[in-house]
């Protein structure tokens, strides 16, 4: 969509006027957009206007019994001040489970919690009615509802890394405050249980990562199925560098692995066919550089939602019993640039965070 630059008048093109038509652009363009004029500026970013702008990437929030946050603030029009990173208004400890489209799912010995930083509101939320293997946060800021889902996995008896199986999951509705249990669901138990990985997209499909034998399904509570997709180069089982990333990118499920020494980025291009396409492909020679002599790549945590970009961490090689500092960079396969954001000292997952500044959510 293009813009006629001649807008930077603003006497004549209210706020309010200008306002609606940036909100019909894509993130990339208004960080673009911000460098028009200083009103522009101030308009993009002020936190009052992101209630009507679509949302954008301000950091990651890491897992773990300390969740930390990495700020992307020299890379977003989100001011971080405007967003409680350190969850100060939640009891402690607390451990971050999830993050959906500006929502936080999160636990503590006794409860979980469904928070939003960017306004400071929570939800406690009842245990589910079984032990969880896994847990999954819905949430789609452009419902009607603004209401959310948590999805629950239960634990199977005996040895955890069998299959699951069990065609049941446990679902808590905001809309009615409680648990129930969709059963009957189609090849759900062919989902091992041993360590998978859950997204949502905002119409509340699950895609699920089963990273123990390298297999993607998709998960219709409505349904009730979890249909296996089909990879364009086989199963990711024998890419050994690390495990493989899962997330949204402009709205499309993608995948990035590492095979042979090569990143690849599939998109899911149709999910009822099931069939994922290959977007990218690049040696980790080409990407890393000189980089490839001194590191090695440890973890991909996450993808940019909107911008391509995808983060790596990337650890100092060393001897063995030798722990090395790991740092977080950004790689944008357009361009083919990396860039260090930062030392990490975990090696926790991480998760992209865009905030949602909807005041009127059901927490």
């Amino acid at each position: 969509m293009s813009v006629n630059i001649s807008l930077v008048d603003n006497h004549h093109h209210p706020d309010d006027v200008l306002l609606e038509i940036l909100s019909k652009l894509p993130i990339r363009s208004l960080l673009r957009f911000q460098c028009v004029s200083k009103s522009w500026r101030s308009l993009i970013s002020d936190p009052q206007s992101h209630k009507k702008l679509p949302p954008a990437m301000a950091g990651l929030f890491s897992a773990g019994a300390s969740p930390k946050f990495v700020s992307l603030a020299s890379r977003s029009f989100v001011d971080p001040s405007t967003i409680d990173s350190g969850l100060s208004f939640l009891p402690e400890p607390r451990r971050i489970l999830g993050v959906c489209n500006g929502l936080l799912l999160l636990s503590n010995p006794n409860s979980l919690f469904v928070c939003n930083p960017a306004t400071r509101k929570r939800a406690k939320i009842p245990k589910p009615p079984r032990a969880s293997i896994e847990l999954a946060l819905a949430f789609n800021p452009n419902s009607d509802t603004r209401s959310f889902k948590i999805v629950s996995f239960p634990l199977p008896g005996g040895d955890p890394v069998r299959r699951r199986g069990s065609d049941e999951v446990d679902v808590f509705s905001s809309d009615t405050g409680s648990w129930s249990t969709v059963g009957g669901i189609a090849g759900l138990s062919e989902v091992c249980s041993a360590n998978t990985r859950i997204a949502c997209s905002k119409n509340e499909s699950f895609y699920v990562l089963d990273v123990y034998y390298g297999r993607t399904f998709a998960l219709d509570l409505k349904l009730k199925e979890c249909r296996p997709l089909h990879w364009p180069d086989g199963s990711i089982r024998k890419a050994g560098l690390c495990a493989p990333c899962f997330g949204f990118f402009r709205g499309m499920l993608h995948i990035a692995f590492v095979v042979r020494d090569a990143m690849h980025v599939c998109v899911l291009d149709d999910s009822r066919s099931g069939r994922y396409v290959l977007r990218f492909r690049k040696s980790m020679g080409e990407i890393m550089g000189k980089l490839s002599c001194s590191m090695v790549l440890v973890d991909i945590p996450a993808f940019h939602p909107d911008l391509d970009i995808i983060f790596l961490q990337l650890q100092y090689k060393g001897c063995s019993n030798e722990i090395m500092p790991e740092i977080l960079f950004s790689y944008h396969w357009g361009s083919g640039k990396l860039e260090e954001i930062c030392i990490r000292k975990n090696v926790e997952p991480m998760f992209a965070y865009a905030p949602c500044y909807n005041d009127d959510l059901k927490l």
